[in-house]
């Protein structure tokens, strides 16, 4: 008798754009997008239908027709959604509805193994704006020591506590802004009785993502040219051990 093979289980279907809005959008939660500016927006949903949905924000966070970025893992991955603010209405006491429409998504995979790579960046954190305007907007000064596509690690004087969330606002080795809202995932002594704090990313923009992806890059292939350079020096380093131990490079190289 034939020994029968398993059927393995049904892939599972990717979740369709309006799966994945009301993943993302559940009427009576809250999430956070953001936009072109690296301005990070909290959002309160109130209805979702199809592939947009209707939340309430700070009236002048949200701007009729601009793409703002939001971020949701689907139970496999990380998917980036992209929404068009189609319409405002003012609600009074400084809020205003949006209604938010999906233009475009694209999965990053599985992002908790992205590799983190070695950078050295002054930072700047604030209190993350959340429903109500912040009331302490002062900015910690902070000291980047590594990053990757979806969080980075930081060190910095002030104490934060896990799950707090923050803005992070540093430059790349050009220049150019990195904007970005971040959780505290957890923090580790680092030297001089300093503490050193792992993050992730909970809303960035598009442009921002772009730059940060961009800079990962680079960071990994310097760290390449390194472990290439290092590989090259190791044969150099035996050549010469050897020779010390052989008396001498006249007998290493057969020379009288």
């Amino acid at each position: 008798m034939l020994d029968q093979v398993p059927e393995s289980p049904p892939e599972q279907e990717p979740l369709s754009g309006a799966d994945l809005v009301h993943v993302y959008a559940r009427p009576g939660a809250t999430c956070t997008v953001a936009d072109d500016r690296g301005v990070c927006i909290e959002l309160h949903v109130k209805v979702a239908s199809g592939d947009a949905f209707v939340a309430s924000a700070i009236g002048d966070r949200l701007r009729r027709g601009a793409r703002v970025s939001g971020r949701v893992y689907d139970g496999e991955a990380v998917q980036t959604m992209v929404f068009a603010v189609e319409d405002i209405e003012d609600t009074g006491g400084g809020r205003a509805d949006g209604l938010l429409r999906l233009i475009e998504t694209s999965e990053r995979g599985d992002e908790r193994r992205d590799p983190r790579h070695d950078f050295d960046a002054e930072a700047r954190l604030t209190a993350a704006e959340t429903f109500t305007p912040a009331s302490d907007l002062r900015s910690a000064p902070a000291r980047i020591c590594d990053v990757s596509r979806s969080g980075m690690a930081f060190i910095c004087d002030r104490r934060y506590s896990a799950g707090e969330n923050l803005d992070l606002h540093f430059e790349d080795e050009a220049g150019a802004a990195i904007r970005c809202r971040i959780q505290v995932l957890r923090a580790e002594r680092a030297v001089y009785g300093r503490t050193r704090y792992a993050s992730r990313i909970l809303a960035i923009g598009e442009i921002d993502q772009l730059r940060l992806d961009r800079l990962c890059n680079r960071c990994r292939l310097r760290e390449e040219a390194r472990a290439e350079e290092a590989a090259e020096e190791l044969p150099l380093r035996q050549l010469l051990a050897e020779g010390r131990r052989q008396g001498g490079f006249k007998r290493l190289f057969g020379r009288a």
